[in-house]
């Protein structure tokens, strides 16, 4: 009995050190910040600023595949447990912050209602505006999509914001190709140029992409083709801010950029945090995969992570489990501290 408990502890204990090398990352979570710019320059301290978006995009579902050579390996997870309400209390105070803290920076901050009555404004919403929540779909390959719903403060739109092609192959490709066009459109950043003349003001656009974890999948390779080595899907679960999507953008007078250190090409220029931004680990995972799923796995980690090999395919399913306290508190944290690194830098 003693010698089969130490074997089943050890296989625990050797999967959970798998899954931990596979993600990356150590079993506390700490607050890093790192910030870079596009054109950050080009903001030059106006006097005068006004909010004309503003929104928080939080994953509900995320889908990971991992490959081997012949080897594949799948983890879907959802989100699951927590309501909008108080996502929406969530993101209405993230925005109060983030008014008082520009306020708090010296910057003088037009009321919204100046720029909502603003022509020209109201129809860029027509245009490229979207009824809070908005939800995107990305899809991953042709076998699954992660879901997620941005957010806007209580009777604002909410608008798809890119962070370009500087985000990566994961943030490089999310949404579909009419919303990439209009968060990147030269021509809409025009109109925006014309507002803010008109306004005698610099129009920011806040951009938060919430994640309830950090996942990590093997890639196909010459390596892994040679060898048949496992394919490995894995996640931790716990608040986290993305990069290069998570941001401020900013459009002024002298409009939009095309050419030079700009892949966000509708903006004058970008703030953005360039490495992942990661909290507490406050959420559950609970496995929901099917038996039928489960029959031919060899080895798998049911809590954290998959591992697939034998030339086969190894599919899992899992569930965040949050409440709308743990969430909230959770992430509260890490955007009050994103908030407020992306406004010093403004200056």
């Amino acid at each position: 009995m003693s010698s089969s408990i130490n074997k089943s502890a050890l296989l625990m204990k050797w999967l959970s050190l798998g899954a931990a090398l596979l993600m990356g990352v150590s079993n506390s979570y700490s607050q890093t910040i790192s910030i870079d710019n596009e054109a950050g320059s080009a903001f030059k301290t106006p006097k005068r600023v006004v909010i004309s978006q503003f929104g928080v995009e939080f994953y509900t579902q995320y889908f990971v595949r991992g490959q081997s050579g012949k080897n594949v390996a799948t983890q879907l997870t959802k989100l699951v447990g927590v309501s909008q309400p108080a996502m929406q209390s969530l993101v209405d105070n993230v925005y109060g912050e983030a008014v008082t803290k520009l306020k708090e920076a010296g910057f003088e901050v037009l009321d919204y209602a100046v720029l909502a009555t603003d022509p020209e404004y109201q129809s860029l919403m027509k245009d490229v505006g979207k009824t809070s929540p908005y939800v995107v779909r990305d899809s991953v390959m042709t076998e699954g999509e992660h879901l997620s719903q941005v957010m806007a403060p209580a009777g604002m739109s909410a608008f798809y914001a890119s962070g370009g092609s500087s985000g990566g192959k994961i943030t490089g490709n999310r949404a579909n190709m009419s919303d990439r066009i209009d968060s990147q459109n030269y021509k809409t950043g025009q109109r925006e140029s014309e507002i803010a003349k008109r306004l005698d003001a610099t129009l920011l656009k806040f951009n938060f992409l919430a994640n309830y974890g950090s996942a990590k999948a093997s890639e196909n390779g010459f390596l892994g083709a040679f060898t048949q080595s496992a394919a490995r899907v894995a996640i931790e679960a716990g608040a986290v801010l993305v990069p290069f999507e998570t941001q401020i953008q900013f459009v002024n007078a002298e409009g939009p950029r095309i050419f030079g250190n700009i892949k966000r090409s509708g903006q004058s220029g970008a703030f953005y945090l360039d490495k992942p931004m990661q909290g507490d680990k406050t959420f559950e995972l609970a496995d929901v995969t099917t038996s039928e799923s489960k029959s031919g796995d060899a080895i798998s980690n049911a809590i954290t992570g998959l591992f697939g090999g034998g030339g086969g395919r190894k599919n899992q399913a899992l569930d965040v489990k949050a409440d709308d306290k743990v969430y909230v508190a959770a992430f509260s944290k890490l955007l009050s501290t994103a908030n407020e690194a992306l406004i010093k830098s403004l200056k």
